[in-house]
């Protein structure tokens, strides 16, 4: 059971973090900070 809640979390975790470089990749490349809507809340 841990096992299988850890490997949901993990794609989970993959799938945000993907959608987040994407996010990233539409900021213009001087904006450093990552803007307010790349950033999901749960």
């Amino acid at each position: 059971m841990k096992n299988h809640l850890n490997s949901s979390y993990m794609m989970y975790f993959t799938k945000n973090f993907r959608l987040s470089i994407d996010c990233m990749k539409k900021v213009p490349s001087h904006e450093k900070k990552v803007p307010s809507q790349c950033i999901t809340s749960t």
